[in-house]
């Protein structure tokens, strides 16, 4: 139930993350450009005697150029502004996605044995062999004894026996530890 809710809530941020995406390119092809308006080409800047934009009917009704104490001033200050939240929106959108997706469950690191690794009992402080006794059989063997540890179990595979299957042959109520083997120089 719980990694279900998890799951759905990624999948919920991931349709905010489309749809900033969405939003993002739309804002982005709002233009308060002077090249793309209609009265900035026909008069801007098109008389030689003028000083911008003097027989324009947006400048000869403010008498200012470039549209100045108009709404237009406004529209571009908060377009850009717009432009560069949803920018910021879309990155923390992201981290979130990122961020909720490593919440979901590691699995375990598998871990595989092989006939001939030895492993020390850390209850006595014994250490043991895994010996292959045949067929898909392995056991534990004591290497100060000689006596086995264990009846021989079946693995699917005694070169890659599983965390699972080694817990089956050592025995759960007990603490094994893989002996590596020390590097000499």
């Amino acid at each position: 139930m719980k990694n279900e809710a998890l799951e759905a809530s990624i999948a919920h941020h991931e349709r905010n993350v489309t749809l900033l995406n969405t939003m993002r390119d739309m804002a982005r092809k709002v233009s308060y450009r002077s090249q793309d308006c209609a009265l900035c080409s026909a008069y801007h800047n098109t008389d030689p005697i003028s000083t911008g934009c003097g027989a324009c009917p947006v400048g000869k009704a403010t008498g200012k150029a470039n549209c100045r104490e108009t709404p237009y001033v406004i529209a571009t200050n908060l377009n850009s502004d717009i432009h560069f939240a949803l920018t910021r929106v879309l990155d923390a959108a992201r981290d979130e996605v990122n961020f909720l997706k490593s919440l979901r469950e590691k699995k375990e690191e598998e871990i595989f044995y092989h006939a001939g690794q030895r492993f020390l009992l850390v209850e006595d402080r014994t250490e043991h062999l895994l010996v292959h006794t045949g067929g898909n059989q392995v056991c534990l063997v004591g290497m100060d004894s000689g006596n086995r540890w264990c009846e021989p179990t079946c693995v699917d595979n005694f070169a890659r026996i599983t965390q699972e299957e080694f817990r089956r042959i050592g025995g759960t109520a007990y603490t094994w530890k893989e002996v590596t083997k020390e590097k000499t120089n």
